[in-house]
């Protein structure tokens, strides 16, 4: 009978608590990629703006995109969003790099792109 699956871990210490993020199993990557999916709809309108506009429109995407990136972090880390919400930037980024730490997505980005430039090699061949 095998062992099984080690979650990684990583603890976070933020100002006042200690937070412990899991890696994301697959089967949860569903609930994020609906998550995700709604992200674009806040930027359709970007595109149609005049170039003065644009910024002056920005706090307002990020304003309506805001939601959308509170549920993505709430998937990954299983804190509600709404305590997230209540988190200061500087919490907020050291939560996201124990997520990237926990899912250790700088092994999956490596071999993507090497997966991506074997792939350009033999088609140039």
């Amino acid at each position: 009978m095998s062992e099984p699956i080690k979650k990684k871990t990583i603890e976070i210490v933020l100002d006042d608590q200690t937070i412990t993020v899991q890696k994301l199993p697959l089967k949860k990557y569903a609930d994020l990629l609906s998550i995700l999916d709604e992200i674009p709809k806040q930027f359709e309108s970007f595109d149609q703006l005049q170039q003065d506009k644009m910024i002056q429109s920005i706090p307002k995407i990020l304003k309506n995109a805001l939601p959308e990136a509170l549920n993505v972090m709430a998937v990954f880390t299983g804190i509600p969003k709404e305590e997230i919400g209540e988190l200061g930037m500087h919490e907020l980024v050291r939560l996201f790099a124990g997520v990237l730490e926990a899912n250790k997505y700088d092994e999956v980005f490596d071999v993507v792109k090497k997966i991506f430039a074997q792939s350009k090699v033999s088609t140039l061949v």
